[in-house]
């Protein structure tokens, strides 16, 4: 009798324990759910009052699409000279056949050659764009698509990338976040 109590006693304990620990995986998964909205999001669509671009971290697909090379010198126009006038770029698009865009920015840093980032696959129907930031960085963006697109900030003296993120057009993202608040 003692023995078969021991036995319930134990079976009641791992049941116990077994909950616990179902209850604190179920919490721990809820957590991170809201952690992935929040990691995403500065403010969560649903607050939002109408849609807006907002920035994520680059996913490594897009992020091979972008690359650095160092070309000769050739004649480039319009140049965007730096505050200091002592660096400029120039930007370029080519579209192929299949109306695939690449875009080009050309920076010319006072040596003897041009530092070209090139986006491949972008979409032909927008323009990338380019703004100094101050005497030394290049605010860069450019779009794959109607919702994806992509920015990098440009450090021309030290010839690096010094930020990368993902632009994301949220009109959809904040139409399912309103149409989930109303249900």
């Amino acid at each position: 009798m003692r023995q078969s109590y021991n036995r319930l006693t134990m079976y009641r304990w791992d049941i116990v324990v077994c909950l616990l620990v179902l209850s604190m995986i179920l919490l721990a998964a809820s957590c991170q759910k809201s952690n992935t909205v929040e990691r995403e999001f500065h403010t969560s669509p649903d607050k939002w009052e109408k849609p807006r671009i907002y920035h994520t971290e680059i996913d490594p697909f897009y992020d091979q699409k972008i690359s650095i090379t160092r070309i000769p010198i050739k004649e480039t126009e319009p140049k965007v000279f730096s505050g200091n006038s002592a660096y400029w770029y120039a930007l370029e698009k080519r579209v192929n056949k299949n109306l695939q865009a690449k875009q080009s920015l050309y920076v010319f840093n006072e040596r003897d050659y041009f530092i070209k980032i090139s986006i491949a696959e972008t979409d032909h129907r927008y323009d990338g764009r380019a703004a100094w930031i101050n005497e030394k960085l290049i605010y860069y963006q450019w779009w794959w698509g109607r919702i994806l697109g992509g920015y990098l900030i440009f450090d021309v003296e030290k010839e690096q990338i010094i930020q990368k993120e993902l632009v994301k057009y949220g009109g959809i993202t904040f139409q399912q976040f309103k149409q989930a608040k109303n249900k």
